[in-house]
């Protein structure tokens, strides 16, 4: 499912995860709520965090955590995939 979770991530375009992310929430959260992202992709940002909303109001946890943790590992792993930002100096 983690497969499916990325190859999602991929093909969505989604925006690079930045270097400290709290979890899946904070990530689409930045996502759906940053002006300089595309609405398509704030738009399935917003809809995926309304999933992980729906499943605890229908009552299912299980569920729920489980597509969190699935999530979470897809993203680590759709992290890899960009390369590491330069340290930026701090003189500006």
């Amino acid at each position: 499912m983690t497969d499916h979770m990325e190859d999602y991530l991929v093909k969505n375009r989604f925006p690079p995860p930045p270097e400290y992310v709290s979890d899946i929430d904070d990530y689409l959260t930045q996502v759906a709520n940053g002006d300089k992202y595309d609405c398509p992709t704030r738009v399935k940002a917003a809809i995926e965090l309304g999933t992980f909303g729906g499943l605890k109001l229908a009552g299912r946890m299980q569920q729920g955590l489980q597509l969190h943790l699935t999530f979470e590992s897809a993203l680590q792993r759709y992290a890899r995939r960009f390369p590491p930002q330069p340290p930026q100096d701090d003189d500006d």
